[in-house]
């Protein structure tokens, strides 16, 4: 039987369409995949003192973290286009279980399927720099985009090693909230699968059920994006000595681009997720103003205790929700 998505094109769609790397020597790309590595390492120290997550709620104590896996792009494609066939497929073919699809038709839809995803995959492949990708195992897998990250340290002209250690902050954050709050990844995989349930976008106005589990996945993902970027920035000038450059510099980036660029990252839902930084981070910095981080850590008890969409806006309501007496002062 044929595939629903064909994965092989979609992979080759990505590597042709994908932009090729940054001007560097071997030894340059050599040197800059065992520094990344070695500020993975250096980063996790850093991540869980900020966060106080090795000790938190769901801790489990000082386990070492794995190590990060530095990536080219096509090694990023590989890595998720498998991720989502794990995922995606059982989906698919429960979908197509239910009525009948002629062989021709199948082989003519995964290709086009196949097609319309390498697409996606190319373009963000070229951009992402990091990624805590969660579908191909579990709790999940860090990895750093090295073109990508020697590519945008050139085009913002900073310094190389604060730029790979902040980027390091950031993923490894991620890292981190997967791999000490036990729920979270299973949390995450059951909101997701139940959205891929659905046969079309229409379900979700049908459905007050699954636009509740949008929201919910939506304000998880605002949540963990903020946090990551609150800790990334938290660190300091002693960690990342030109950190406020660094920020300035890449925020104008991320609302930088022509009109087709711009284009492309609302329809991919990027323009989304970088909304999702700000209200994000808003939201923790607010939160741990008030109440320091172990008040903030709340959060990851359980399910019940991560914000909604309305309380990421309204971060006292969160509080009094979860601890009233954090916010008597």
């Amino acid at each position: 039987m044929a595939q629903l998505v064909d994965w092989r094109f979609a992979q080759s769609t990505a590597a042709l369409l994908g932009k090729t790397g940054p001007n560097c020597s071997l030894d340059q790309a050599s040197e800059a995949v065992a520094q990344l590595r070695e500020l993975a390492a250096l980063s996790a120290k850093h991540v869980c003192d900020v966060t106080e997550l090795a000790q938190g709620i769901g801790g489990i104590g000082g386990m070492a973290l794995p190590s990060a896996r530095v990536v080219d792009r096509r090694d990023w494609v590989a890595i998720n286009a498998a991720g989502f066939q794990a995922v995606i497929e059982p989906v698919l073919l429960r979908h197509a279980a239910s009525g009948p699809i002629s062989t021709r038709a199948r082989v003519v839809t995964s290709a086009a399927t196949g097609v319309q995803l390498g697409a996606v995959l190319g373009f963000v492949s070229s951009r992402v720099l990091g990624q805590y990708e969660t579908f191909s195992t579990s709790p999940g897998q860090l990895l750093l985009v090295a073109p990508n990250i020697m590519a945008a340290e050139q085009k913002l002209d900073v310094d190389s090693r604060d730029f790979r250690l902040w980027v390091c902050l950031h993923e490894v954050t991620h890292q981190v909230q997967f791999t000490m709050v036990p729920w979270l990844r299973g949390y995450f995989m059951s909101e997701l699968e139940a959205l891929l349930e659905l046969r079309s976008p229409l379900d979700l106005l049908r459905s007050p059920a699954s636009r509740a589990r949008l929201a919910n996945l939506t304000a998880l993902m605002t949540l963990l994006e903020g946090h990551a970027e609150y800790v990334m920035d938290a660190v300091g000038p002693n960690i990342v000595a030109s950190v406020a450059q660094i920020r300035a510099k890449f925020d104008a980036r991320r609302r930088a681009g022509n009109p087709v660029q711009r284009l492309l990252r609302y329809v991919l839902g990027i323009e989304h997720k970088l909304r999702q930084y700000v209200e994000g981070k808003r939201f923790v910095t607010e939160v741990v103003n008030a109440v320091g981080m172990s008040g903030f850590n709340v959060v990851w008890r359980d399910p019940d205790a991560l914000p909604s969409r309305a309380e990421l806006a309204q971060p006292l309501a969160w509080l009094n929700r979860v601890q009233p007496a954090g916010v008597a002062g």
